[in-house]
């Protein structure tokens, strides 16, 4: 491996272990949602997020829920990362 590859190397794994210590940090100040439900009987779309709070909304007030259906909404999953 030349020098160049190695100090590229060396950078990456640098540059790794800042993004994930900014990630780590991020994860614990900032609101990061962990659940949805959908109640139907509200027509209310719930939010939860780590910490204990949550946030609802009707679906119609955001694009691309507008028209979905009541099943549909209760399928809404938050991904990995919240």
């Amino acid at each position: 491996m030349t020098r160049i590859e190695e100090a590229t190397k060396v950078d990456l794994q640098r540059l790794n272990k800042v993004a994930c210590r900014r990630g780590q940090e991020a994860d614990r100040i900032e609101p990061r949602a962990e659940g949805t439900t959908y109640d139907p009987n509200r027509d209310l779309f719930v939010v939860s997020l780590r910490g204990g709070f949550a946030f609802g909304f009707p679906p119609g007030a955001v694009e691309g829920l507008e028209s979905a259906t009541a099943e549909e909404l209760s399928q809404v999953r938050i991904s990995p990362s919240g």
